[in-house]
């Protein structure tokens, strides 16, 4: 296969952009495309090498694998074996025992699915996880588990029936994603059967190119590197992903595999010898950038400077060129080898296997080893039980899990409680609507108002809009409470609407209030939560470290003061009422850490405990809601 200079400086294009992302830098929103290039380069590359010892009869499927470990497991091994002893030092028992988690998911190359289950990766959390990363290892080996020997098997009936079966196989997965990131997002980002679809473009290439020269088209080359940058710059978390916007950087890269020949602007420009420099240690830059970046904030009790991470950054890229030197040039194939055969190389791989895996397994035993983490930690034991509140009767009860929250990702309202909107004649009728920060809210009002007849409708990622779309959970649920709502609008007291609100749901809310007002029904809508960039109960832990105690901090999320503000004019141009958490949790020297049981106000990024909901509800609500409830 011949060296194409340019798709190395594409590399590079790919992942500083992934890089300068997770380090913060608002300019690169849309880094994170540049793992969707890297899927429809290793597609191109991979098929076109498959391709070329299938037709000369000399692939074999051990020899492939064997290639595939020799390229990825020393470099990705090395990096986890040095994050081990920082995640031991820093991490509390929660995160320790994710990391675990985490070392056993990578090792069968399913992280991807791991963090599916478990991890948004654009919450504020995820950015304290050092292997969240790996997700993409995880797509691409479950990739090439199948997509070699279908080519294999296919292969008789010819190069080009071929060709289409990969083109169908294509297009179905794109139609899923498309499908996906409406349906169940989470899913739709992780996992394989809707990220084919980019390596499937890669593949497509490799086809259009085999046994012909790299077409030369200015225009269509130049035109895919601005799609790409243009991605990069222009989207952002915001854009629902991968759907048909993944189209942008996808089928830009496409543009510049087929036509970005050696004489093409496009491809002088990716040939720049710096450029293809990081573009040869490129997946050693990714697998050190995102440990980097995550241990200096768990280390940190407030967001690092930019300037910090810019470093870390640049030291990602220095230590990539060292282990890219060092551990994978020394183990690929050749005569000067470390592993000079292939049954040394599938030994080698399974015994560092089946050590991260021992090693991980125990970790998840262990709890992240939260007995010792505890004995060595007492004074903070009160705050850390609220690392796995999630597991606790208490967030069961204050979520009423069972019957009036979905936070699942199927269709269906087959398991709806219809208790939990039960609009009542000769009753007060108030109805609760929203995601899980309405949700965080329903058991500690319905304990104050015990006198009215509070409804709920709530779901995760649900937000209270009318006719909102979204996920068909979403859809189903809305038509049904808004038919409700419209069915006995004479008794309906009031709709409180709460969800995690951002700028874009603006419209949203100003035509549900329009047709709630239309209806005769009183609103009144929640601000946003106090949210941080980390759990709240290592928030407090590092602060208890620090300053010994303290009962305000001032670490929560500046942007959420400005949306409230901006929420509290909305509503009060609508003429309904308002409630901002915000005011009601902070103050000039801060915001509460603590409820009155002296619990933590929240238990994740913003999400109230129980008892701070309580104690918010009961002691700090202000008059908007309560005038609601009293005004009958």
């Amino acid at each position: 296969m011949e060296y194409r200079r340019e798709i190395d400086g594409l590399r590079a294009v790919a992942v500083l952009p992934v890089i300068l992302f997770h380090a913060g830098f608002s300019w690169f929103a849309g880094g994170y495309v540049g793992v969707d290039v890297f899927f429809v380069i290793s597609g191109y590359l991979i098929t076109t090498i498959i391709i070329n010892d299938i037709e000369n009869g000399r692939f074999s499927i051990a020899k492939f694998y064997e290639r595939r470990a020799r390229r990825i497991l020393p470099a990705l091994f090395f990096v986890l074996l040095c994050c081990i002893p920082f995640a031991w030092m820093w991490m509390v028992p929660s995160q320790f025992k994710d990391f675990s988690q985490a070392l056993v998911a990578i090792a069968f190359f399913s992280s991807n699915i791991l963090f599916w289950r478990k991890e948004d990766y654009f919450a504020p959390s995820a950015e304290e996880n050092p292997l969240l990363h790996t997700w993409s290892l995880g797509v691409e080996e479950q990739f090439y588990i199948f997509f070699p020997i279908l080519l294999l098997m296919l292969w008789r009936f010819g190069r080009q029936p071929v060709f289409y079966v990969v083109c169908l196989l294509s297009l179905v997965s794109f139609l899923l994603s498309e499908w996906g990131w409406r349906n169940n997002p989470e899913a739709n980002f992780y996992l394989l059967p809707t990220r084919a679809w980019e390596l499937g473009v890669g593949a497509i290439c490799a086809f259009i190119l085999h046994g012909r020269p790299v077409k030369s088209n200015q225009l269509l080359s130049l035109s895919g590197l601005l799609l790409v940058l243009y991605s990069i710059f222009s989207f952002d978390e915001s854009v629902p992903f991968p759907s048909a916007y993944a189209l942008v950087p996808v089928v830009g890269t496409a543009l510049i595999i087929i036509y970005g020949s050696t004489n093409t602007i496009t491809a002088k420009i990716l040939s720049a010898k710096w450029l293809v420099g990081v573009g040869l240690v490129s997946f050693s830059a990714y697998l050190w950038h995102q440990p980097l970046l995550a241990f200096a904030r768990i280390r940190s009790l407030t967001e690092p400077s930019l300037v910090l991470m810019f470093g870390l950054s640049v030291a990602s890229v220095v230590l990539a060129f060292f282990s890219w030197k060092y551990v994978e040039q020394p183990f690929r194939s050749g005569p000067k080898s470390i592993l000079n055969s292939r049954a040394k190389v599938f030994a080698l791989s399974l015994v560092a296997s089946v050590g991260f895996i021992a090693f991980g397994v125990h970790g998840h035993i262990k709890n992240g080893y939260y007995n010792q983490w505890m004995a060595s930690n007492k004074e903070y034991a009160g705050v850390a039980e609220f690392l796995s509140y999630r597991d606790t009767d208490d967030y069961r009860f204050q979520f009423n899990v069972d019957g009036c929250f979905f936070s699942g990702a199927n269709g269906s309202l087959d398991d709806y409680d219809d208790s939990c909107l039960d609009i009542r004649e000769g009753e007060e009728n108030y109805i609760l609507m929203g995601d899980s920060h309405a949700a965080h809210l329903y058991k500690a009002l319905r304990e104050k108002y015990t006198n009215a007849n509070l409804s709920v409708a709530t779901a995760s990622g649900c937000k209270p809009l009318y006719e909102n779309g979204g996920r068909l959970q979403c859809a189903l649920l809305h038509e049904q409470t808004f038919h409700e709502i419209e069915e006995k609008k004479d008794i309906v007291d009031g709709v409180i609407l709460s969800a995690r609100w951002d700028e874009s749901d603006f419209d949203g809310i100003r035509r549900t209030v329009s047709i709630l007002n239309e209806l005769g029904v009183n609103v009144v809508i929640l601000g946003p939560a106090v949210e941080y960039a980390m759990d709240f109960p290592i928030v407090l832990i590092r602060l208890l470290k620090q300053y010994g105690d303290a009962e305000t901090n001032t670490l929560s999320i500046e942007s959420k003061h400005t949306l409230d503000n901006d929420l509290k004019e909305l509503a009060a141009s609508l003429g309904v009422g308002y409630v901002s958490m915000v005011d009601d949790l902070c103050s000039s020297d801060g915001c509460r850490n603590y409820s009155l049981e002296r619990e933590p106000m929240q238990f994740d990024y913003g999400h109230l405990t129980l008892s701070g909901a309580r104690t918010l509800v009961n002691e700090d609500f202000p008059g908007a809601l309560s005038d609601m409830f009293l005004s009958k």
